[in-house]
């Protein structure tokens, strides 16, 4: 399972609270991929890229503890 930070009233149970205003989060686990992040929150693998451009260089290279934001 993906580990995420958002909004307290759109977390799932379970899930780390952001501050209000602060971006979305998502933690890569094992065997998370960016087409799979995308899907499961509804966004484009280009839109993610772009929202992490800093932080993913390489979009086949993402690693488990990694930390990406959600656009």
């Amino acid at each position: 399972d993906t580990s995420v930070t958002q909004d307290a009233e759109a977390a799932p149970p379970g899930a780390a609270q952001a501050q209000p205003g602060q971006p979305r989060q998502v933690m890569v686990e094992p065997g998370d991929t960016l087409a799979g992040i995308a899907a499961q929150f509804g966004v484009s693998v280009d839109a993610l890229l772009l929202a992490n451009a800093d932080t993913v260089p390489n979009p086949d290279l993402i690693y488990p503890g990694q930390v990406l934001r959600l656009p």
